[in-house]
Order: C-alpha cells, then sequence, then structure tokens
C-alpha cells in the first residue's frame, strides 16, 4: 500500500504530510472535480450517458416527496445547464 501512495504522490495525485510520526495522505483534486468525474463516470457506466434516466431513477428512488423549494431549486439547476454552456 504504501508503494501505491508513493507512487499516486509521485504522479501529484495524492498529497502527503506528516502528522508527528505518521503520514496523512489526501487527495490532491478538488472535491467539486472528484464530485464531477464520478458523476461522469455513474451516467456512462449505469445510464448510458442520459442524465434524463439517472434524474428519474433518483427520483424514482427517493423516500420521500420533492418540495416546491427543491423542485425550485432543480428547474433552475437545469435552465442554468442550458443557458451556460451545458449539454440539453
Amino acid at each position: 500500500m504504501r508503494a501505491v501512495l508513493r507512487q499516486l504522490v509521485r504522479k501529484g495525485r495524492v498529497l502527503a504530510a506528516r502528522d508527528g510520526r505518521r503520514c496523512v495522505y489526501r487527495t490532491a483534486a478538488a472535491r467539486a472535480r472528484l464530485r464531477r468525474s464520478a458523476a461522469r463516470r455513474l451516467l456512462d457506466t449505469f445510464f448510458g450517458g442520459s442524465v434524463e434516466q439517472a434524474v428519474a431513477t433518483l427520483l424514482s428512488a427517493a423516500e420521500r416527496d420533492v418540495s416546491a423549494e427543491e423542485a425550485a431549486r432543480l428547474r433552475r439547476l437545469i435552465e442554468d445547464a442550458r443557458t451556460k454552456g451545458g449539454r440539453p
């Protein structure tokens, strides 16, 4: 495991810091970028790249109704994605 972590540090994918006698590792990528990357893989793997199918699945899997406020926020997110370079 240490050898793998050393390779990841060398490649710049992981950052290492000393905390007393132990070494603490953390990702070098920004959390938002990691989320987008994971979401892309999820879309491609399970939904054939379809945002519509992914959202429909999430909504059907929810254990409660979507509130009016959440629905309004979702509409704004969709509109923002359409007008600011997001794929339709």
